[in-house]
């Protein structure tokens, strides 16, 4: 999943409301129900497993008899004050309570980094782990190309 362009949902309610930014949302919207989940926007909640509010692409799905995964959607309901709505999260609880006792494990997938470090500090750690004579921590840093 990628953001619909720079800073979806970031944006003063005014201007992510104006008609062309409406108009970008509902192309993107289109082409994502139709290449990722195989439908329309108007039949994705009954075709997929798809919920939460009529925008919103949250899915949990059973993969196998021990295991779930949920997706929620971190961009159709983004405003500059939430990524992901109280009624999302309220629908997902309830989802999560009626699963099969079978289910051990649940997977969480985010579609955006939860933590987004600045490179520059994490490049300067990385020297210093290099630095610190720690041959296995120098190899893997070396193969990764953040030391030298």
């Amino acid at each position: 999943d990628h953001d619909i362009f720079d800073g979806w949902g970031s944006y003063p309610e005014d201007l992510q409301a104006c008609t062309v930014f409406q108009g970008v949302y509902k192309a993107a919207n289109r082409f994502f129900a139709l290449f990722q989940q195989h439908t329309t926007p108007e039949r994705a909640h009954t075709d997929n497993q798809v919920f939460g509010s009529p925008r919103a692409w949250h899915t949990m799905c059973l993969l196998g008899p021990s295991l779930a995964a949920v997706v929620m959607d971190s961009r159709s309901e983004r405003t500059r004050t939430q990524i992901i709505s109280q009624a999302a999260w309220t629908e997902l609880e309830g989802r999560l309570k009626a699963l099969p006792a079978s289910v051990r494990h649940v997977v969480f997938v985010a579609t955006v980094p939860v933590v987004y470090p600045k490179i520059p500090i994490v490049e300067s750690a990385a020297q210093y782990l290099s630095d610190t004579g720690s041959s296995a921590v120098a190899a893997m840093l070396q193969k990764s190309g953040l030391a030298t």
